[in-house]
């Protein structure tokens, strides 16, 4: 049984990240318990982001988007896995909007931004995107 730990969590400056008390990016191993976690969700005070973390494969749930400021939201799948995110689509703000995790391995977080913001793909080191 491995007895390192990640020391103190807390979340970034910019508050997108959760960081080590070194302010490293911190990613759970392969051998983590997921099996103990559940489906986690989580916005910013403003509501201009969301994260929802689903430990499964191919589930399907259903959001209320219209908590979440803005006209449309950008949804990502960042896989922690891999440290990867692929577009899943832009969407209205609708009271009900149905999402299926991709087929692929465990844990996938759900990242929904307000488009008006201007957010990099999740995983990128720059908050926002810029013209070029």
């Amino acid at each position: 049984m491995s007895t390192s730990q990640p020391g103190h969590l807390h979340v970034s400056e910019n508050q997108r990240f959760i960081v080590t008390e070194r302010n490293e990016p911190f990613f759970w191993l392969g051998d983590t318990a997921w099996e103990l976690f559940h489906m986690q969700a989580t916005r910013n005070a403003d509501r201009s982001y969301a994260f929802v973390y689903i430990p499964t494969a191919g589930q399907t749930f259903t959001l209320d988007l219209s908590s979440l400021a803005g006209e449309s939201v950008q949804a990502w799948w960042y896989d922690p896995r891999e440290g990867s995110a692929t577009p899943c689509g832009t969407f209205a703000r609708v009271v009900q909007q149905t999402f299926t995790t991709p087929s692929e391995g465990p844990d996938w977080v759900l990242v929904l931004d307000n488009t008006a913001q201007g957010f990099r793909q999740p995983g990128s080191r720059k908050e926002r995107a810029t013209a070029d």
